[in-house]
C-alpha cells in the first residue's frame, strides 16, 4: 500500500508554484500563467511517479529477501519505504539499496532518451517539460547516492563495511557517523546560503537535520 502524508500535499503546491512562477515562463516565451502552473503540476506529479518508482525497487527486492514491507509513504521529502527488520546479508543490504537508485537511474535515461530524440520543431513545452524531468532524476540520483546514512549511498556504504568487518552494528555505527557528518554540512551550507539571501537553503537546512536525526535513531 502507498500512504500520502498531508505535507506531501504542501511541497507539491511549493513545487507547481516554483515551476509555474518561475521555470515554465523562462522556458516557454508567452506562455499563459494558468498553463504555465499546469505544467508545474504535471511536472510536480511526474516528480512524484519517479519517486514512488524508485520505493518500489527497494519494497520489491526487500521481500524477495525476507524484510517485511509495511507500506510506502509519500511525505515532505519525497518518499519512504516502511519496513520491518533489516537485512539478514551484506549483500542482501546492497541490493536492497542499489534498487531505488537503480529505478531512478531508469528514469533518467528515459528522459534523456527522449531529449535526444525530440526533433528541432518540438514544442518549447514538451521540450521544458522533459527536460526538469531529466534534470531533477539525476540530481534525486545524485543526492541519494552520497554516503549519508540512512540514504542510500549510506545504505551501500553499511553493506560493505558489514561485508568487510562481518559486524552490522558497528558498520551501522560508523555509516550513521558518517551520515551525520555529511548532515551537519548540508546544514552549514544551507545557513550559508541562506545569509546570502538564497531562500532555498533552508531546504538543504531542513534535509540536514533529516539526516542527523534519521542516523543518529538507525544507529
Amino acid at each position: 500500500p502507498v500512504g500520502v502524508s498531508p505535507w506531501w500535499l504542501v511541497i507539491v503546491v511549493l513545487i507547481t508554484w516554483s515551476l509555474g512562477s518561475a521555470y515554465f515562463p523562462e522556458q516557454v516565451h508567452g506562455i499563459a500563467p494558468a498553463a504555465s502552473y499546469a505544467l508545474g503540476l504535471a511536472s510536480a506529479l511526474l516528480l512524484f511517479a519517479s519517486i514512488l518508482l524508485h520505493e518500489f525497487g527497494h519494497a520489491i527486492i526487500a521481500r524477495r529477501h525476507g524484510i517485511q514491507v509495511q507500506e510506502i509513504d509519500l511525505w515532505l521529502l519525497g518518499g519512504v519505504s516502511i519496513m520491518q527488520g533489516e537485512a539478514h546479508e551484506p549483500s542482501d543490504e546492497l541490493r536492497y539499496a542499489l534498487a531505488g537508485p537503480a529505478g531512478t537511474a531508469a528514469m533518467a535515461a528515459t528522459f534523456a532518451a527522449i531529449s535526444l530524440l525530440l526533433p528541432s520543431s518540438a514544442s518549447s513545452i514538451v521540450r521544458a517539460l522533459v527536460d526538469y524531468q531529466l534534470l531533477i532524476n539525476c540530481l534525486i540520483l545524485g543526492f541519494n547516492l552520497m554516503p549519508a546514512f540512512p540514504l542510500d549511498g549510506g545504505r551501500v556504504l553499511r553493506a560493505l563495511l558489514w561485508r568487510r568487518s562481518g559486524d552490522m552494528g558497528r558498520a551501522t555505527a560508523t555509516a550513521a557517523s558518517v551520515g551525520r557528518v555529511f548532515g551537519y554540512l548540508l546544514i552549514a551550507l544551507g545557513a550559508l546560503e541562506f545569509m546570502g539571501g538564497s531562500f532555498q537553503g533552508l531546504w538543504l537546512v531542513v534535509i540536514g537535520f533529516f539526516i542527523v536525526g534519521a542516523a543518529g535513531a538507525q544507529a
